[in-house]
């Protein structure tokens, strides 16, 4: 018996004994990199102490504490384990422990850089950090917003180069000081494959624990071992080539049918649910688009429409038009228009983007392909001499041929068209700038040129407020010391909010002094002014600084001002601007609402229409029903705070009536959206 045993432990420390030194190596690669990993999740995300927005990422009790732990480092040690196998494979066993060293530094750096380089792009997009949030930002390409934001995660990524700089020197010093280490040892692969194959096999077990648990999910999806593993599980088990796999928290319930995954396209009464989302999607609704026969109304009646100015301001909140600093206004000249006339503040940006918004408010959709007439098109049928001045590159994002300010007999002037005289030294078509006195100069340039006895729209964009929210030429109009692009985190918000709110009054000035232009064509009697912004800007007054990357009062909640008496709805988006605007130059009579029942007041979208992280919609009491694609959740906003409601599965239903009724528009109206602007539909309709 004793021989058996004996042969047994022979031919187990000849073929599958693991050496210790290589074990305890890969031991202390995986703790750094957990440590590391986990202290900046910890930090960015607060994950041991308040919960984060809308997603409950917090581990109160201890246990969870050392589970969450326990989970990061299993991830972690496993992929270290499996890159440690592949270099023993490559070497053919003849490893010593100086290539251990130099091979443990080499991948530690790559995954930290990694690590480090996430959390710079998490910290400057946002908790919803991702490639469509990307996408938007740079005008639809990613790769834009990155050149856009370059210099930005340059200042940052400077903090990179010591924990480099010190793997470097460690490497140095392994390849120069172990000489005499480079003996070859003789680890034995075959254990090494074979522990690797049983931790891989484990990993399964892990991801789908993990998927099953929102909070566990929400946390450890940041890490990118986690990742890693988890893009491989769906990969392997993704059946019929649809993106999804057998894994939670979307796994794909229809394995087998690629047109039924989660986010597929619901095609509109097929008696089919593709995305499983509260039924088969119904019968697309008659299009109502009111504003061809506005139109046509005018022109048969011969209205003579009145001049239209429309002011765009970049990043300026709704929280501003009647703010004050120090005892003085923010804005005194907008404020003085809108007490005089008329105003909202409960008016929304769409997506929280320039571009996307800017196509929302001349295109009247959200849609890529939308089949409403386009304020452009309405303004040429009415006879108006089209102008557009802009202090940002209207190309970027491709605005100005979308929604067709470049069409012939149109004058165009913008960022690009004088790069001469940029703000800033980029030429990236993102980061392109004018001053406010270049805008004020050129529009004074084209008054002077224009026949005002002809019907004159112009529309100037002025990005005062844009980030950084100080340039070379901006005026100390709030406060003498501004902050400096370096300075902009949270530990210095008070001073942060203190710029933006000069940079908001460097606008107001330009916007005051173009209202002075028109007063001295004699022209302001005959001119319907609407000035508004194009969203908000959240000043880390939910964690991060920007907009875009969640739909909140912040970065979405705009204003809406005109020099004129006026009747406007309860709430609106850019979507509703060019009726409420024609209207108005037209002297034309509000319209009765449309039923409610059909059409959210507003909705919103982070992400793609066609694959949102979320979308929510703002009734009229000012309340925000928001649903979160990526853990199905439903939440409620109102001023009194936010509330999370369910997650929506066909056996689960939490929602009281109303909210069912509401979460069911919401999605429908979605549906109907992405529908619209698909390949599918866009081939029916003209076929």
């Amino acid at each position: 018996m004793k021989s058996f045993i004996n042969i047994g432990r022979d031919w187990y420390s000849r073929h599958l004994r693991i050496d210790k030194t290589s074990l305890l190596l890969l031991c202390l690669a995986a703790a750094l990199l957990c440590i590391s990993e986990s202290l900046l999740l910890v930090r960015q995300f607060d994950l041991f102490t308040a919960p984060g927005f809308l997603r409950p990422l917090t581990f109160d009790e201890p246990v969870e504490r050392l589970l969450f732990v326990l989970l990061s480092a299993a991830a972690d040690f496993v992929l270290i384990l499996f890159a440690f196998s592949l270099y023993l494979l490559l070497l053919r066993g003849k490893a010593s422990l100086r290539s251990h060293l130099m091979f443990m530094l080499l991948l530690l750096t790559v995954l930290l850089c990694a690590v480090l380089l996430r959390t710079e792009l998490v910290s400057y997009f946002g908790g919803n950090m991702d490639w469509q949030v990307l996408q938007n930002l740079g005008g639809g390409s990613g790769w834009q917003a990155i050149r856009m934001v370059a210099a930005e995660l340059g200042i940052h990524l400077l903090l990179l180069l010591a924990p480099l700089l010190l793997l470097v020197l460690l490497f140095y010093l392994v390849y120069r000081r172990l000489e005499r280490h480079r003996l070859t040892l003789l680890p034995h692969r075959r254990g090494w494959w074979l522990l690797t194959c049983c931790c891989l096999l484990l990993m399964p077990l892990q991801l789908q624990w993990v998927g099953a648990r929102q909070q566990y999910h929400d946390a450890l999806d940041k890490k990118v071992s986690q990742q890693l593993f988890a893009a491989i599980a769906t990969a392997l088990t993704d059946a019929d080539g649809d993106g999804y796999g057998w894994f939670l928290p979307k796994a794909d319930q229809h394995p087998f049918d690629a047109k039924r995954f989660p986010g597929a396209m619901d095609i509109p009464a097929n008696g089919i649910d593709e995305d499983d989302l509260f039924g088969d999607l119904p019968a697309l609704p008659k299009a109502q688009d009111r504003l061809p026969a506005l139109v046509q109304q005018a022109i048969r009646e011969q209205r003579r429409p009145q001049h239209l100015v429309l002011v765009v301001l970049e990043s300026v909140r709704a929280d501003q038009l009647f703010a004050t600093l120090d005892g003085k206004a923010v804005m005194p000249e907008l404020s003085a228009i809108a007490k005089q006339g008329s105003f909202s503040q409960q008016v929304y940006s769409h997506t929280g983007f320039t571009t996307s918004s800017l196509k929302a408010l001349f295109n009247r959709s959200l849609s890529s392909r939308p089949v409403e007439m386009s304020l452009v098109q309405a303004l040429a049928k009415l006879g108006y001499q089209q102008n557009f001045i802009s202090g940002q590159a209207e190309d970027f994002g491709d605005v100005a041929t979308t929604v067709g300010m470049k069409a012939p007999g149109h004058y165009y002037f913008d960022a690009k068209t004088a790069i001469q005289d940029r703000v800033y030294p980029s030429t990236t078509l993102g980061s392109l700038r004018l001053s406010e006195d270049r805008v004020v100069r050129q529009v004074a340039q084209r008054f002077s040129e224009l026949d005002w006895q002809q019907p004159q729209f112009v529309y100037i964009n002025l990005q005062a407020a844009h980030y950084p929210y100080v340039h070379g030429q901006t005026k100390k109009l709030l406060s003498e010391v501004l902050i400096s692009r370096s300075q902009i985190n949270e530990r210095n918000k008070k001073l942060l909010e203190q710029s933006y709110a000069n940079a908001v009054a460097n606008a107001d000035l330009a916007l005051g002094q173009i209202k002075q232009l028109l007063a001295r064509q004699q022209v302001m009697e005959n001119t319907l002014l609407v000035v508004t912004a194009d969203h908000g800007e959240s000043l880390f007054d939910d964690g991060f600084l920007g907009h875009g990357h969640q739909l909140n009062d912040a970065q979405t909640r705009i204003f809406y001002v005109s020099n004129q008496q006026q009747q406007l709805p309860a709430v609106f988006g850019h979507v509703q601007m060019a009726e409420l605007i024609l209207r108005q130059a037209l002297l034309l009579g509000p319209t009765a609402a449309e039923p409610a029942a059909t059409v959210p007041e507003v909705l919103q979208v982070v992400g793609l229409i066609r694959a949102p992280l979320q979308i929510a919609a703002i009734n009229s009491d000012n309340n925000r029903l928001l649903y979160d694609f990526r853990d199905q959740f439903f939440s409620a906003q109102s001023e009194r705070g936010k509330k999370r409601l369910m997650l929506y599965h066909k056996q689960q239903q939490q929602l009281t009536a109303p909210q069912q009724q509401a979460a069911e528009q919401l999605i429908r109206h979605w549906g109907w959206l992405r529908y619209q602007q698909s390949d599918l539909h866009h081939g029916l309709s003209q076929g």
